[in-house]
């Protein structure tokens, strides 16, 4: 009786170290890769904002918030950065969520600004995304789309097919959208703020993110303004 009772308190000590251990060493790489994210992004960042605000929120995340008032060329009213991590501190929720097909996610929201109000929707999710799941359930009141060289790895939904194709033709044809395109996650247009959602692989950054939104978010102003939507 003594030796499974010794055996079972064995048992709750390793199990507590080994828990106690890959808490510290998850919360470390964490912190590891917020810095080279934060690298990563200063020298995505250089051409287009010389100042950001930086708040975060413990080893998960951390998000940026660039000024863009008085800046005449800018596409955005307002423009932010979200790295948001996956919990490596419980490495039981950390595989769980591997499992299910969590990444590791950098969340660009902004702010667009077209002189003409419009209520077009778009979702753009990944067929190997976690989104893609809830993805029909959630946009249900959308059409379903299809459109070559999006239908392969992407579900389309959208409230104005026709503007839809434009939007994403647009989007084909910025240079950068072939390197990015693999790592997006999901991509969202909303009347309602903030208007464009772009959610993106961070566990391999590829340079062009923050140059691909720049210039959609050009072309999206001239879109949506050109006629009512």
């Amino acid at each position: 009786m003594w030796g499974i009772e010794k055996l079972g308190i064995i048992v709750v000590i390793i199990l507590t170290a080994f828990f106690v251990v890959s808490f510290f060493l998850g919360r470390s790489l964490n912190f590891k890769l917020q810095r080279n994210i934060y690298r990563f992004i200063a020298q995505e960042i250089k051409p287009y904002f010389k100042k950001v605000t930086y708040s975060t929120y413990g080893s998960n995340a951390f998000t940026l918030i660039f000024p863009v008032e008085g800046k005449k060329e800018v596409p955005f009213k307002t423009f932010e950065a979200t790295a948001l991590l996956m919990d490596r501190e419980n490495i039981i929720h950390y595989l769980y969520s591997k499992a299910k097909g969590d990444r590791d996610k950098l969340i660009l929201k902004a702010n667009l600004n077209p002189k003409r109000k419009h209520k077009f929707l778009l979702e753009l999710v990944a067929k190997n995304s976690i989104f893609f799941k809830k993805a029909n359930k959630s946009f249900a009141s959308l059409k379903t789309i299809k459109l070559k060289g999006f239908t392969e790895n992407f579900l389309v939904k959208t409230s104005n097919p026709q503007l839809a194709k434009e939007a994403l033709s647009s989007l084909s044809k910025i240079p950068v959208f072939k390197n990015v395109k693999s790592y997006i996650l999901r991509l969202s247009i909303s009347p309602e703020k903030p208007h464009l959602i772009l959610v993106y692989n961070i566990e391999k950054p590829v340079n062009g993110v923050f140059q691909l939104l720049w210039e959609y978010g050009k072309m999206l102003n001239n879109l949506l303004q050109s006629k009512s939507r």
